[in-house]
């Protein structure tokens, strides 16, 4: 769908360039100090419009590099901190696999700890 709106955007350019070329097509002179120049109309406009797109681009140029140099920071620093999330995680898991085993040995202790304190009564009892 991107290709084909690019190529009727495209078409459409080209057509509106043909039409003024129509249209603009007597001849004229271009004098800069001792350089002179000429050609139809059509053409120069169309040559100082290309000379003006040119111009444009490179004075985008300096800040489209920077926003680039700029992403391309953001996205080391994001892997960064992925990686050290996936780290997190992983000591978590072992954190809470430690306190789960911790907890279950304080069980058996308590456990043990009941049994011994019944078998004292046991003996106390008798």
């Amino acid at each position: 769908m991107k290709n084909v709106l690019t190529l009727i955007v495209v078409l459409l350019i080209a057509t509106i360039a043909a039409l003024f070329a129509f249209q603009n097509s007597q001849p004229m002179d271009v004098v800069f100090y001792k350089w002179k120049f000429e050609s139809v109309e059509a053409v120069i406009l169309l040559m100082a419009m290309g000379i003006g797109v040119i111009m444009t681009l490179l004075a985008f140029i300096p800040s489209r590099m920077a926003r680039s140099i700029h992403i391309a920071s953001l996205k080391s620093k994001l892997k960064k901190s992925e990686k050290a999330c996936e780290q997190h995680k992983t000591e978590h898991a072992k954190t809470t696999e430690e306190k789960t085993k911790t907890e279950k040995e304080l069980e058996d202790i308590a456990q043990k700890k009941a049994k011994t304190e019944a078998g004292i009564e046991e003996i106390n009892a008798e």
